[in-house]
């Protein structure tokens, strides 16, 4: 049975009164869900293995991005790297949405068929101020958008409930959302299955007047309930490393509004969308691969993929 967030908080707010602010464990307080399908203790669990240590932190870049952090423009504010177990995320704290996700994401991880299960609620790493909440998208405009997918994430509950943290949320048109985002996801995942392991960043791009750079946080379009910030674009990033070290790419940026794309006019207009990740890295002044050497990195970021990878092996849905 789900529980309101007012009955919640007051039940917090009495523990409080009764027993005193330390009888309450931290990740209690902040915890605000607004709907989560599984008991408090497990989202506080799932809470808790968010909190990484410093050794833990650089694991996981090791593990999501093994050719370096990506580096943001100089002029970036108020930005703050999330670290998890299972991804690595960029925080923009002004304009209160991920501006990427990382994500390492093998054929294994693909395999596992677990029940999508629901847990929205607030980021306790974040501070008030900058952070989203439930009552930022109580609005019928936009989808609750995953910048890092739920069904990249079912190897385990806890993975799966962590991407709904609302740091990893951004607001998306529904038939964005629900059709050519979502098939796109579904691409992913397959390319995972064919690859065996794949390397994927998503995320955000802030361009209303189409002049190809980031636009000023204070130009930006924001939800009504708030200040989360809706982006003009989406981009998805895929990389692949051969056997003989041989890397393959394929890039997206993808337009962001209500028009609803589906069946034999999806692929095709994927197609339209596909860019290099030099495109992409002059759009949002982000450096994805610092690590890699220069050649290979020249190589793969100005190329451009010719077709959808392996998609005469999908089937549609």
């Amino acid at each position: 049975m789900h529980v309101s967030r007012t009955v919640r908080s007051l039940v917090v707010l009495a523990v409080v009164l009764l027993f005193g602010l330390a009888a309450v464990p931290a990740a209690a307080i902040q915890i605000d869900p607004c709907d989560c399908e599984v008991e408090d203790a497990v989202a506080f669990a799932a809470d808790d293995a968010m909190r990484l240590t410093a050794s833990q932190r650089r694991k996981a870049e090791r593990v999501h991005l093994p050719w370096g952090m990506p580096v943001a423009a100089a002029s970036a504010d108020n930005e703050v790297l999330l670290h998890s177990e299972h991804y690595v995320l960029a925080y923009d704290g002004d304009l209160r949405t991920p501006l990427w996700g990382a994500y390492r994401l093998t054929a294994a991880d693909v395999s596992f068929d677990l029940d999508r299960t629901e847990c929205f609620r607030i980021d306790p790493r974040l501070d008030a101020e900058v952070r989203s909440d439930c009552d930022d998208y109580e609005e019928p405009v936009f989808d609750r958008g995953h910048v890092v997918p739920s069904d990249a994430m079912s190897r385990s509950l806890e993975a799966m409930i962590n991407t709904y943290v609302f740091s990893n949320m951004t607001p998306q048109h529904a038939n964005f959302n629900r059709f050519l985002w979502q098939q796109l996801e579904r691409y992913v995942r397959e390319w995972a299955e064919q690859h065996n392991e794949i390397f994927v960043i998503t995320g955000a791009v802030f361009d209303r007047d189409g002049d190809g750079v980031r636009d000023p946080d204070d130009e930006a379009v924001r939800m009504s309930t708030g200040g989360v910030a809706v982006a003009s674009h989406f981009y998805k990033i895929v990389l692949h490393e051969g056997p003989a070290g041989r890397i393959e790419a394929i890039a997206f940026v993808i337009p962001h509004n209500n028009d609803r794309i589906t069946g034999d006019a999806r692929d095709p207009f994927l197609m339209e969308c596909v860019r290099s990740i030099d495109e992409i890295e002059s759009l949002t002044g982000i450096d994805f691969s610092p690590e890699m050497d220069s050649l290979r990195e020249m190589f793969v970021e100005q190329s451009k993929a010719r077709r959808l990878w392996f998609r005469e092996s999908i089937v549609d849905r």
